[in-house]
């Protein structure tokens, strides 16, 4: 307590919540107002705050919040001790507690003494964070015991203490609020609330999650988060992020996260030891849906138990196998925890609700479990579940220790995926639309230096690109399969002859296909089996295979995007158009978990589709939408005053009031409670409140329904409206003994102001209506332009099929080329040809290309027949270069002859082959000494 002064009772909280305007910029007020108190208790006196200036005044408060913010009191976790192997409290606490110490280290305070309590314990005097069962910024015992907590009966879903502790210390300035600092404190804040368990699927869970920031989660340490969250700067200065939501974080990656919190083992070791936790707690929910612990909810959708805690993986591997309830239930370790997708609105004889969505009953209160496993499956499934299985599941310990394969850590893993909308581009590309439009295309000399130019700006974020080439995996499986049972079908009857069994699944199809190279067959050309419908399928998924490999080296093509937008549009309506379809009664036909699943499948896609679509045309749709809305949207003045009358009167109606004093509590309540007590009719329930909060009412003051609402909603207590004064002739509002008259006074001055504060409402509500049209109206219009640009593509000059075929031949002439000028021999007779051959270098390019392209004049009418037929036809091709081809009429050639004959019947129908095979011709026409005149002339 400060020195001097009269003892000021402090007893604050502040609660967190999402409001705008006004009120955003006054909770944050109150917010630095009651967070300044747990300085103010803690200096000896005012006078070591005394500076001459406001600028020293409030850098001296920061200066003596790092000295006196000391007395940190965070919870611990139980986990296997790294000595004895054996469960123990351990002094360290979960990612969000471990951030919040984080951030208040790197604001300063010095946390090497903080003391680690049971979870909802706390300490007298101290600054407890993550623990105490409190719902916000709470201020207790004069601003000397502080609780920054979300734990509370009061507590609401996506919050965390890292959220709490970063607003407050970016509240006070002792610490700068930074783009990094944003995201790791919303990713731990998604993590805590098990907010990313919505896009789990088992596939995931076992493959991959073992190599991401959720799945490694309980090990990660503040500084190694710290440090994957910095940006890093790419050629330009621009920062780069990294994505927190990858799904397999590379060798590098998880080298760079360091150690675990205790400093002991790498994070790398400990993603190896998760995939093996992972896999035995599959196996194990295996065993318990064998053992029939699963049951159904109206409420709670499927539940799964765990009986014994044998699922170390706990909820995030129960929500991948599909349940969106699981009970961890081990009475004989004391403890039972119940998770939850739904609000768990039940409650139960023992444990505590956490955040609505959990309900634990702790093995630290030493207090045995008394529930029992029938009264928490029985309320959960409004009894509604097999009565036979009860017996069994109140012997659950038992058969839980019969359980196989399994051995008991507690190891608790979770994930979700992310996604940026269509933002501002820096790329300052050309529209690349003209190289596929009919009538539009450049040069080939243009468009070759346009692409080569543009590559390096064709390449994409991780996070798109692991879309695409999941996208491309799937779409490759799915097409293959198709053409593998196209085949089945038409070759029945040969393939029944040859003993092959036809009557199979399509995977076993699909491994024939390959087992025999019929996906080979395909790139030579079309089979009779092969229809062409089916054959231009094909080549799309040759195209994007492709395209992946492009990805793969970090850049793409300039037609890729193009593409792949198209490719892409035509699985997002495949799959829009599976998502939203409804039976009769209006319900989605698709469910959970799977509707989630892929609803955030679809999402990613059309993250990569947007960001496809910035790569391609350079193009910020951002800015084009606001410009467009800009000249024909309402302006936000003219919104906000053609409806502010209409929305004031809505908001001032009796209804609109009651909803806003008790539609929460409405919300909350059971359904079947909603029916039996109230006629399923919010408005009998609201009446029931009111009469309520009246209370037994004076003759003095009977008000009308208008004066109490507008009293409870100003945050008067009717009930404690009593007479008061001499001869009880008053009212006693608070400590006031009101007349008569100046109780009109009073109802009067309130009726105004909560008309006023209407009028403002209105007006905060309209403008935040109108941001929320113009967001709606620039990604519509932004996606518009993406579904336009993606089909623009099949208007290109023969069709998108032709467009494939024609890059892919550019393709492989490119690789031809390359090869041939690697290859050490060909390199030499390149070199020797280029010069003595009078075009000079330019010149040997476009023969190498001609020859890659068989483009070049005579190539036509090459056959597969002996060289002497197809001697004419590389004679003309020859000399429409200008290169001499007197050497044919010599001795030599004649005994040269066959053994090039051999080599162009191996190589006539090979591409790389018959390059290699026209350089070895040129380079013995240019190393016979027989080249003739023809060039000495033209070199003069």
């Amino acid at each position: 307590m400060v020195k001097g002064t009269t003892k000021i009772k402090i007893a604050n909280q502040w609660i967190p919540g999402n409001p705008g305007g006004r009120e955003k910029a006054d909770s944050e007020r109150e917010l630095s107002r009651l967070a300044s108190n747990i300085t103010i208790s803690r200096i000896k006196s005012y006078e070591d705050l005394n500076a001459p200036t406001e600028k020293e005044g409030d850098e001296k408060f920061l200066e003596k919040s790092k000295e006196v913010w000391k007395d940190f009191v965070v919870h611990n976790m139980m986990g296997r001790n790294g000595e004895n192997g054996k469960n123990s409290i351990l002094n360290f606490s979960d990612l969000d507690g471990e951030t919040s110490l984080g951030l208040l280290k790197l604001a300063g305070m010095d946390v090497a003494n903080v003391e680690y309590v049971s979870q909802g314990d706390s300490r007298k005097g101290k600054i407890n964070i993550d623990t105490g069962n409190r719902w916000g910024l709470a201020i207790e015992d004069n601003g000397e015991t502080v609780f920054a907590d979300h734990h509370g009966p009061d507590a609401k879903r996506g919050t965390s203490a890292a959220e709490l502790t970063y607003k407050i210390l970016t509240s006070l300035g002792l610490l700068k609020r930074e783009k990094h600092l944003d995201r790791l404190v919303s990713f731990v804040t998604n993590l805590d609330n098990a907010e990313y368990v919505s896009s789990l699927d088992k596939n995931l869970l076992k493959e991959n999650f073992h190599k991401t920031l959720p799945g490694l989660r309980n090990y990660l340490s503040f500084d190694g988060l710290l440090e994957y969250f910095k940006p890093e700067k790419d050629k330009n200065g621009k920062e780069i992020y990294k994505d927190p939501w990858k799904t397999s974080l590379s060798e590098e990656e998880l080298k760079k996260l360091g150690k675990d919190r205790e400093g002991k083992k790498a994070i790398a070791d400990w993603s190896l030891h998760q995939k093996k936790v992972i896999a035995r707690s599959l196996k194990v929910i295996e065993s318990l849906e064998k053992a029939g612990l699963f049951f159904d909810s109206k409420r709670y959708g499927k539940i799964l138990v765990d009986i014994g805690a044998k699922v170390a993986s706990g909820f995030d591997a129960a929500k991948a196998c599909g349940y969106d309830t699981y009970i961890k239930w081990a009475p004989e370790k004391g403890f039972f925890f119940i998770s939850s997708t739904k609000e768990i609105t039940d409650k139960f004889s023992q444990g505590i609700s956490v955040r609505r969505t959990m309900w634990i009953k702790p093995s630290l209160d030493n207090d045995p479990v008394t529930v029992t496993i029938k009264e928490v499956i029985e309320k959960m499934t409004d009894g509604n579940f097999d009565a036979s299985r009860l017996q069994e599941l109140e012997n659950g310990g038992k058969m839980g220790s019969n359980m196989s394969g399994v051995d008991n850590q507690e190891d608790n893993l979770n994930t979700n995926p992310n996604s940026e909308k269509v933002g501002e581009s820096r790329i300052e590309a050309k529209n690349l639309t003209e190289v596929i439009t009919p009538g539009k295309r450049l040069s080939e000399k243009e468009r070759k230096e346009y692409l080569e130019r543009t590559r390096e700006e064709m390449k994409i974020g991780d996070p798109a690109k692991e879309t695409i080439s999941r996208f491309a995996k799937d779409f490759n499986e799915e097409a293959y399969t198709k053409l593998a049972k196209k085949y089945f079908e038409e070759k029945e009857d040969d393939l029944i002859k040859q003993g092959i069994e036809v009557n199979i699944s399509d995977a076993r199809k699909l491994a024939y296909f390959y087992e025999k190279g019929l996906n080979q067959e395909l790139e030579e050309g079309r089979p009779a089996w092969c229809e062409k419908e089916d054959y231009d399928e094909f080549k799309r998924i040759e195209e994007l295979n492709e395209i992946r490999a492009e990805l793969d080296k970090g850049k793409m093509r300039a037609e890729s995007p193009y593409l792949v937008l198209n490719f892409l549009n035509g699985k997002i309506e495949e799959m829009s158009a599976a998502l939203d379809k409804q039976d009769s009664q209006g319900r989605f036909l698709l469910k959970d978990p799977e509707r989630s699943v892929k609803a955030a499948y679809l999402n990613s896609l059309r993250d990569a589709q947007a960001e496809l679509f910035v790569k391609a045309t350079g193009r910020n749709l951002i800015k084009e939408g606001q410009e467009e809305f800009e000249k024909t949207g309402p302006s936000k003045e003219n919104f906000i005053k053609g409806r502010l009358n209409q929305k004031y009167r809505e908001l001032s109606q009796h209804d609109a009031i009651k909803n806003e004093l008790w539609g929460d509590e409405w919300k909350n309540i059971p359904d079947a409670e909603k029916l039996s007590k109230f006629q399923n009719n919010p408005n009998v329930f609201f009446k029931e409140k009111l009469k309520e909060n009246l209370g037994p009412v004076n003759a003095k003051f009977n008000p009308s329904e208008e004066q109490a609402l507008i009293l409870l909603q100003r945050g008067h207590n009717i009930k404690s409206f009593t007479l008061g004064g001499w001869f009880r002739s008053k009212i006693k509002v608070g400590e006031a003994n009101l007349s008569e008259r100046e109780f009109n006074d009073f109802l009067l001055g309130e009726k105004k102001k909560f008309y006023e504060s209407r009028k403002e409402l209105a007006q905060t509500t309209l403008g935040e209506e109108w941001e929320k049209e113009k967001i709606s109206f620039i990604e519509n219009k932004a996606q518009g332009e993406i579904v336009k640009t993606s089909k623009s593509i099949e208007n290109a000059e023969g069709g998108i099929m032709e467009l494939i075929g024609k890059i892919r031949r550019e393709r492989i002439k490119e690789a031809t080329i390359k090869a041939a000028k690697s290859e050490e021999k060909t390199k030499e007779q390149l070199e020797k040809i280029s010069k003595e051959f009078a075009g000079g270098e330019g010149d040997m390019n476009k023969v190498l290309e001609a020859l890659a392209g068989r483009s070049g004049k005579g190539l036509d009418g090459l056959t597969d027949g002996s060289l002497d037929e197809n001697m004419p036809c590389l004679t003309e091709f020859m000399s429409s270069f200008d290169i001499p081809t007197g050497y044919f009429d010599s001795p030599d050639w004649v005994r040269q002859k066959d053994k090039f004959g051999k080599e162009y019947k191996k190589n006539a129908k090979n591409r790389k082959g018959f390059v290699m095979f026209m350089i070895d011709l040129m380079s013995s026409v240019f190393g016979s000494g027989q080249v003739g005149q023809p060039n000495q002339e033209k070199k003069s």
